[in-house]
């Protein structure tokens, strides 16, 4: 994560590396299956997915803290066939 502070206010910047590390069963698509939700948090840019690794994938968000809120939080989800995740990220507002 770049531009790590202990609390963000709004309209701070804040940018995130989102990384899929695949298992065996998982093919190139790990990416494309990971669906990412903000709340708080306004997603200004996405990259692609690039691979990192053998096995890894990631996606850079940059992203914009809201108004009226008290915390934010990024979720990552994924359900397939062989392998579902779950993850999440919060970033405290001082407001």
């Amino acid at each position: 994560m770049q531009n790590q502070k202990e609390s963000y206010t709004e309209n701070d910047t804040i940018t995130v590396l989102v990384k899929v590390l695949f298992d065996q069963d998982f093919c190139d698509d790990a990416g494309k299956a990971t669906k990412i939700f903000s709340k708080g948090l306004k997603i200004e840019k996405r990259s692609v997915w690039k691979k990192l690794s053998e096995n890894s994938v990631g996606q850079k968000l940059v992203l914009t803290v809201l108004k009226d809120y008290k915390k934010g939080t990024i979720t990552a989800y994924r359900k397939t066939e062989h392998y579902n995740c779950f993850k999440q990220l919060d970033f405290k507002f001082g407001l």
